[in-house]
């Protein structure tokens, strides 16, 4: 007969997420365990998320959005990208001139919430990286979004992935897009968040 630890559990674990899963979770407890190269190529892929379809009045716009946030194509050190991710990966970062933080739930889970007044806060030129998809098909394409692909590049592919967004950008057509302090917005959108229309 096997040892009881092999017997299965008579009832199943109750799993945190299953009542409330972007109130009790964090993008680090997927991650938890993880170290060297393995948990800062998580931590960069944290940035690629959709935010989630309801979120607090004035940012509606972003609903539902596909995003790139962009954190390392700021110009910032290394050890100061990787101190915001696991920070947009626990509790969440300040988004700057406003009383919200974003936060990364789970995987592909981004959520906007009230600011403890605690948490690190994002760069002031944050949105020069961040790249916003949905319909219209390109809403948002930050300045430094340009020079870097949506997707984290591999350690050892950075200039090679550069080369590859570079010519992709070049297919865009410019026309559809009016410029703003941060990058460029699609021609048809008729509003934007208050803190947009504040930074442009």
């Amino acid at each position: 007969m096997p040892p009881s630890f092999f017997k299965p559990p008579t009832e199943r674990p109750r799993d945190p997420l299953d009542e409330n899963p972007w109130a009790t979770s964090t993008y680090l407890q997927y991650i938890h365990g993880l170290d060297g190269e393995m948990r800062e190529m998580c931590l960069r892929w944290v940035q690629v998320c959709r935010f989630a379809r309801q979120l607090p009045a004035e940012w509606e716009f972003f609903a539902g959005r596909f995003a790139s946030l962009g954190l390392d194509r700021l110009g910032l050190a290394n050890s100061s990208v990787l101190k915001l991710l696991e920070a947009v990966a626990g509790s969440g970062v300040r988004i700057p001139e406003t009383g919200w933080k974003l936060r990364v739930a789970r995987p592909w889970c981004a959520l906007i919430e009230p600011s403890e007044d605690v948490e690190p806060v994002l760069p002031t030129h944050w949105l020069e990286g961040v790249e916003l998809h949905g319909k219209p098909d390109s809403l948002w394409i930050g300045r430094r979004a340009l020079e870097q692909p949506l997707c984290p590049a591999p350690f050892d592919k950075v200039d090679e992935a550069a080369l590859g967004a570079s010519k992709r950008i070049e297919e865009v057509d410019w026309s559809a897009y009016q410029p703003q302090r941060y990058g460029w917005k699609s021609r048809d959108v008729s509003h934007w968040p208050n803190f947009m229309e504040a930074y442009s």
